[in-house]
C-alpha cells in the first residue's frame, strides 16, 4: 500500500511539475500572444511553453502547424532556447536596421535546422506605427521535409517580435495559406 501511495505522489509531482498545457483559442477574437495580438478565423489551441519569450498556436501538433512570436531583446539571441555551436553568433543588436534584422533571422535560421531556404516574397509595411517586414519563404529541414513559413519581424523599441506562420508545404501549407495571410495582416503591437 505504501508503495503505491509513493508511486502515485511521484506520477502526481510528475505530472504538475512539467506539464506543457493546451487552452483553446477561439476564432474572431483578439489573442495575445506575447507582445503582439492577432485575430484567427479558426479555433486553436496555445501551448504553454516553459520559455516565456515563445508564444505558441498549433491546430494539429506542432510539426505540423504553428502560429508563434518569438521576441528577442537587444543583445539576445534570435533561438535563444535552442543556441548551439552553429548558430551561436546570431544576436540582435538594437542598432540593427529592420532588414538587417531580418538578414539575421534567416542567417540563424539556417544554421539552427533550414536548408535551403527560398525566398518567395519580401514586403515593408508598418504595424501599430512600427516598420516591420513580411517574408514568405520555404526550406528543407535536416528530416528531408519542406515548410512553407510566414514571418512578420517588427522592430520595436530595443527589440524585435517575430511572427511566424508555417506548416509542411505539402498538404497542411495549401490548408491553411489563407488563415496564415489573414493572421499576418491582423497582427499589431499590444505592448
Amino acid at each position: 500500500m505504501l508503495r503505491i501511495l509513493k508511486v502515485s505522489t511521484l506520477l502526481l509531482v510528475v505530472l504538475l511539475s512539467g506539464c506543457q498545457t493546451f487552452k483553446a483559442v477561439e476564432p474572431d477574437q483578439s489573442t495575445q500572444l506575447g507582445n503582439i495580438t492577432i485575430k484567427t478565423e479558426r479555433q486553436w489551441s496555445q501551448y504553454n511553453s516553459l520559455d516565456k519569450t515563445v508564444r505558441i498556436l498549433t491546430r494539429d501538433g506542432i510539426l505540423l502547424n504553428v502560429v508563434s512570436v518569438i521576441n528577442v531583446k537587444d543583445g539576445q539571441h534570435i533561438y535563444k532556447q535552442r543556441v548551439t555551436e552553429r548558430n551561436k553568433g546570431f544576436k540582435f543588436d538594437k542598432s540593427m536596421t529592420l532588414i538587417e534584422a531580418s538578414e539575421l533571422y534567416l542567417d540563424a535560421l539556417n544554421a539552427s535546422n533550414a536548408h535551403n531556404i527560398e525566398i518567395l516574397d519580401e514586403s515593408e509595411r508598418m504595424v501599430s506605427n512600427n516598420e516591420a517586414i513580411k517574408l514568405e519563404y520555404t526550406y528543407d529541414t535536416e528530416f528531408g521535409l519542406t515548410y512553407h513559413q510566414m514571418a512578420l519581424i517588427i522592430k520595436h523599441g530595443n527589440q524585435i517580435d517575430i511572427l511566424n506562420c508555417f506548416a509542411p508545404q505539402e498538404h497542411y501549407y495549401p490548408l491553411l495559406e489563407n488563415e496564415f495571410h489573414s493572421i499576418i495582416e491582423s497582427a499589431k503591437i499590444s505592448s
